[in-house]
């Protein structure tokens, strides 16, 4: 597996994780009557450690450098954006496998 996919699986967990968590308060505050309301703070324990996940534990493979926000906010909800070519900390193409790289 190279970079990007590496990246692009984080994301994707992430993302997904955030929607679900917001789901679950959305969902938990309409139809749950008003004396169980615990699952929205599981919904919100969800929510916040996917954006926890998302900004700081995203990191380059090669450098451990934080890549979290550049991957979150470019590219479609679940792929990195192609003009992300280069991890801006060590300048590796993200493109290229992990194995090769790790020295």
């Amino acid at each position: 597996m190279n970079i990007r996919g590496e990246l692009n699986k984080k994301k994707r967990i992430a993302w997904l994780s955030t929607i679900g968590g917001f789901g679950l308060i959305f969902l938990s505050a309409v139809f749950i009557p008003s004396d169980s309301k615990y699952i929205i703070l599981i919904g919100f324990a969800v929510f916040l450690f996917a954006v926890y996940y998302s900004h700081f534990r995203i990191r380059c493979p090669v450098c451990k450098g934080n890549m979290g926000q550049l991957v979150m906010f470019l590219g479609s909800p679940f792929l990195s954006s192609k003009n992300i070519k280069y991890c801006p900390f060590c300048g590796v193409n993200i493109d290229t496998g992990i194995n090769n790289n790790i020295s």
